[in-house]
């Protein structure tokens, strides 16, 4: 249910539905899938969403489905079948390893795995699911009915969105709601739950949509290094990344990470590198080149549209770029890039801005660095520093924010009207200001501060 995080886990979830042509999921004429849509929940915030309308392959749509949903065999006919790369690949990314939160589960359940079936992938076991509608006639037995329009009523959420059509997408985002409210996390009312009435309309004339801007925005950055057999990323004998780690940054709460060895095509890796890293030639003659999909492609999916956080980012910008070239790839422009060593000297213009003393001025735990560096191990600390310089450490850790802290500590400034009477009795006073007057001599300021 959640992604990996150092300090907590993110909790990532997906809410889903689907429409489909009938009721029967197998047999010799199963109804199929025509309409996918999901949303995104990161810690109960809505994330990206998933959409996709689906060519059915069968000559007829009952009437009574095309007026629940308003789709034809004619509109539907040139969209991609379920088994094309764009739907079964894209939803199975979308979905990852979260927990599926749907309405009446098992309905979705038993048509997604049908079609996963017929497209030779993997079903999802049903324990990865949760079904709102039995956890609502588990919480309120006395409820008449536990339709998804009872439950939104149930619990104030608009569903204008839904008074002319159902749509898979629509009923995804006001199922994510119900869900809310089930567990008791649905925001203050007044605040925007569903996507806008016109906005709905328009997604339902596209085959297929992926929200790249949520409803509530998400601030989603990548915190990335990489160690290398060297420090020359061009040339005739370029030095080549062994190692890359990333953290996912979600409204700065760590989510998901990315660690890969990476195979540097027989260049030699030298011994003050191996010292750092423990990384050999040998121990990574196994491993995949960067130009593996399980490299590229993956670190490409990782990082998404979103922007790159790197301490000294120049060196990991040019060693990414310079491996993305010879990879056939796209190189990640300029204006992409977040450098913590320049929001460093901003923030501590006097100060010495390395990792370990960035570290030290922030408090932050240096513990599983000190017997190897590493990729994931620095982008790990790598967080935690960037969180400092953007004053979300409280946060982090569920503390006030800063603002709140600030009113507290503000109100802990005034003089105090009587002093804290000393605890010490006669014979530890003295004692204490021999121990000073031996120690110190006759420099001894403290002495004038005895009570």
């Amino acid at each position: 249910m959640s992604s990996q995080g150092n300090n907590r886990a993110v909790r990532r979830e997906i809410v889903l539905d689907v429409e489909t042509t009938g009721l029967e999921p197998d047999g010799p004429k199963p109804d199929r899938i025509i309409e996918i849509g999901a949303v995104e929940l990161i810690d109960w915030k809505n994330g990206r969403e998933f959409y996709r309308l689906v060519n059915p392959n069968v000559k007829e749509i009952a009437i009574e489905i095309t007026e629940l949903t308003g789709h034809t065999i004619e509109k539907l006919k040139d969209c991609p079948k379920f088994d094309d790369p764009s739907i079964v690949e894209d939803l199975l990314e979308f979905i990852g390893e979260a927990t599926i939160i749907a309405h009446n589960a098992s309905f979705d359940w038993s048509f997604l795995n049908a079609e996963l079936g017929r497209a030779e992938k993997s079903v999802i076991p049903f324990d990865r699911w949760f079904d709102t509608l039995r956890e609502a006639k588990n919480q309120h037995p006395k409820l008449k009915t536990y339709t998804l329009n009872a439950l939104c009523d149930h619990y104030e959420i608009p569903r204008t969105s839904r008074e002319k059509h159902h749509g898979a997408l629509i009923d995804a985002l006001l199922t994510a709601d119900v869900y809310k409210g089930l567990k008791d996390k649905l925001p203050p009312r007044g605040l925007d739950l569903e996507m806008g009435k016109e906005e709905m309309i328009t997604v339902s004339s596209q085959q297929s949509y992926t929200r790249t801007q949520p409803i509530r925005s998400l601030r989603r950055e990548i915190v990335l290094d990489v160690d290398t057999t060297g420090l020359e990323h061009d040339g005739d004998n370029p030095d080549r990344i062994i190692q890359i780690g990333a953290v996912e940054l979600i409204d700065w709460t760590h989510g998901r990470e990315f660690h890969r060895l990476v195979n540097p095509k027989g260049k030699e890796i030298s011994e003050t590198i191996t010292k750092i890293s423990g990384l050999t030639r040998e121990k990574l003659e196994d491993y995949p080149e960067f130009d593996d999909p399980s490299v590229v492609e993956e670190l490409l999916e990782f990082i998404g549209e979103a922007k790159i956080v790197a301490h000294n980012a120049t060196f990991d910008q040019s060693f990414i770029n310079a491996e993305l070239g010879r990879a056939n790839k796209e190189i990640i422009p300029d204006d992409r890039w977040i450098d913590m060593m320049e929001l460093a000297r901003k923030k501590f213009p006097s100060g010495r801005n390395s990792l370990d003393k960035l570290c030290e001025r922030f408090k932050i735990s240096r513990a599983e660095r000190k017997q190897r560096h590493g990729g994931l191990i620095d982008s790990r600390i790598l967080v935690k520093v960037y969180q400092g310089l953007n004053n979300r450490l409280a946060q982090e850790l569920g503390l006030e924010t800063r603002d709140e802290l600030e009113i507290i500590s503000s109100g802990l400034t005034d003089r105090r009207l009587q002093p804290i009477k000393s605890l010490r009795n006669d014979q530890e006073r003295i004692a204490h200001h021999d121990f000073l007057q031996e120690t110190f001599k006759g420099d001894c300021i403290w002495r004038f501060y005895q009570q």
